[in-house]
């Protein structure tokens, strides 16, 4: 009975520890692109020091900071001609780095080893009329030319990230 309870106890613990990193590779793999692991892009907004996909806001809230990471974790791979396209619901305003083309921000270059933050300054298409606990995504897709020594011409890759907006009206709005 002993041994048949330290089998058991063995064998849980086993899988206990297998399941616990199965969910720090699905965490990291997130922000991955399929196909390509040493490249990631996340987008999400601040609370304070904390990155968040969701947060609240008020209708009177303009004006919202959307930011987009992108990182090459490797010492020879490297992106160019890189752009984040925002869809649907909110035009860009301002960004920190590179230049605005319609609702796109585009990027030269970011070298390998490297990890840019882009902060969007992003605005919501918002109707006349406000329902209670509406909520917005912000859908943005990246595109970039990845290079290597594999692919020196650079091949083209694609990802898309959401974060949400739930606008809360205020007693003003009808």
């Amino acid at each position: 009975l002993l041994a048949v309870m330290m089998i058991i106890t063995i064998l849980a613990t086993d899988f206990f520890v297998l399941g616990s990193s199965l969910k720090t590779y699905a965490a990291q793999a997130t922000n991955e692109i399929e196909g390509y692991p040493n490249i990631y892009f996340s987008t999400y907004f601040k609370e304070g020091e904390n990155e968040v996909k969701q947060i609240e806001k008020s209708v009177k809230d303009k004006e919202l900071k959307l930011y987009a990471k992108i990182g090459v974790n490797s010492d020879v791979d490297c992106l160019e001609d890189i752009q984040i396209q925002l869809k649907d619901n909110f035009d860009i305003i301002s960004t920190n780095k590179g230049t605005i083309e319609g609702n796109t921000v585009k990027l030269n270059y970011i070298a390998a080893g490297s990890t840019v933050e882009v902060e969007l300054g992003i605005e919501p298409r918002l109707s006349n009329k406000i329902s209670a606990d509406m909520l917005f995504k912000a859908n943005i897709e990246l595109s970039a030319k990845y290079k290597n020594a594999d692919a020196p011409e650079g091949e083209e890759i694609r990802a898309t990230s959401e974060s949400i907006v739930k606008y809360q009206p205020d007693e003003t709005t009808e």
